[in-house]
Formats: C-alpha cells, structure tokens, sequence
C-alpha cells in the first residue's frame, strides 16, 4: 500500500510539473510596425589637469516606421523619426532589394546613410536572426538559461551599441521568467563596455525580452541603467573626460494586417 502511494505522489508530481517552453519557426511576416526609442543622459566632468568644466550631455531619438514585403521588394516608411539631428528620411518611402535603395515617389537613388538604415529595418520580420534560432532549438523551462541563448543576445547588444566602434560585453544573459501559450519573457541582463578612441563607456542594463512563441517573432525589448564614462591619458596635452548616468532603451515591433498592396509605378527596378 504504501508503495502504491509513493508512486501515485510521483504520478502527481509529474502530472504537475511544468512544461517546458518551445519556440517555433515562422514565415517572413509581410507588414510590421517598429518603434524604437533611446534616451541617454550623462553628466560630464571634462578638462585638463586641474582645469576642469562640467558639461551635461543628453542623447535622445525615437524611431517608427513600417515595414511591408512585396514582389518588389521591401517597402519602409518612415512614421517618425527625431533625433540629435534633422530626419532626413521621416514622412518618406523607400523599397529596398538586392539591387538598390530607391525613393518610391520617384525612383531615385537614396543616399548612403538612408540606404544603411532601410536595409536594417528591412530585416525586421525577414526570418530568424542568431538569437531566434538559439531559441528554438531546444526547449526551456522557467529560471532556465543557455549559454547559446546567452552569447547570441550578447552578440546582438554589441552591434547595437557598437556604432562601429569596439564592445567588449563582459555579461549577457537571458532567463526565462514566465510564459503563456503564446508569448514568452525573458529577464535580461547587459554590462558591456564600448571605446571610442581614449573614451570607455561602461552599461549596467537590466530589463525584459518578450517574444511570440508561435514564430519567436521578438515582441518587444526594454533595457535600463547606469553608464559610466572614463578615459585614459596618453598624453598630458589631452582632455580629460569622466563622468555618469543613465541609459534607456526600448524596441517594438507588432505584426500589422495585411494591406491590399498599392503598384509602385515610379520604381526603377
């Protein structure tokens, strides 16, 4: 009798333990939407020697645009775009293909900067990048973390915050915190540090991943924290520069309805 209790518990246990959380591939989504929105807020302290002036430093941009597949390429509207600088591509349209960047009002060729930025917006929804497929290919469970998952996230935090510069990522991980049938989130953690000739910022970031389980299309990203700036001193004759703040970040993206498509009449292919 007593056996038969022990294994009708264990019959239990295991009928109450949870599943674990699987990722599934997808097709390219045809019409998304993406925001995406930064504000980085330093105070500095700049000079030379004992000279030296405080000198704030505010970095704030906001990015939507939507992104449509067709047969002629990849369609990117720019919803809104506000930065340190004048938008020159905010209110405008540009297909992207394999063969060029081009303005669809009347075909011309977009400049450099506009070509770099619609053909990586054009990769949202386009299929799996790194992280999507250390994701799916195998199932976690909640408080669970891989290393895969784990370098690939850290992969992709260096090349947002690399600006072409160098990252060393010193810490990234992701683990799974809860999921319902359809979406999954993540707690994520970032410290990296990126160089610009003497100068090294260090990110401290916390925050969350939420992803779609149907296709582990990634819903949405928030990560903030703490910045510190120091710089080294080759020589006496150059500045100085230390100082600290604070870092916010946020990126989304939501699948739209399929639109019927308009001809692009203008376009030169």
């Amino acid at each position: 009798m007593r056996l038969v209790l022990v294994a009708l518990v264990v019959v239990l246990a295991a009928c109450h333990r949870e599943a674990p959380v699987t990722f599934l591939p997808g097709q390219p989504l045809a019409d998304v939407e993406v925001e995406r929105r930064h504000h980085l807020s330093l105070d500095l302290s700049i000079g030379v020697g004992e000279e030296r002036e405080r000198q704030p430093l505010v970095d704030s941009a906001s990015l939507r645009a939507q992104v449509e597949r067709r047969a002629e390429g990849v369609v990117v509207r720019w919803l809104e775009d506000r930065g340190m600088h004048p938008s020159t591509v905010e209110g405008r349209s540009l297909v992207v293909n394999a063969l060029a960047v081009r303005s669809v009002d009347d075909g011309t060729l977009a400049g450099p900067r506009e070509s770099s930025s619609a053909r990586a917006l054009a990769q949202v929804g386009a299929g799996p990048d790194a992280l999507q497929v250390a994701l799916m290919q195998a199932p976690l469970r909640r408080g669970e973390r891989r290393p895969g998952v784990d370098e690939a996230f850290g992969a992709l935090a260096a090349r947002t915050l690399g600006g072409g510069g160098a990252v060393d990522v010193e810490e990234a991980s992701l683990r799974l915190e809860a999921a319902t049938d359809s979406v999954a989130v993540f707690s994520a953690a970032l410290v990296a540090k990126t160089h610009a000739g003497p100068v090294t910022m260090t990110w401290a970031l916390r925050g969350t991943l939420e992803v779609r389980r149907s296709d582990t299309f990634p819903l949405s990203l928030a990560l903030e924290g703490p910045v510190r700036v120091t710089s080294e001193q080759p020589d006496e004759g150059l500045p100085d520069v230390t100082g600290e703040g604070s870092f916010v970040v946020l990126h989304r993206a939501r699948e739209l309805q399929p639109a019927r498509p308009v001809p692009l009449a203008t376009v030169v292919r």
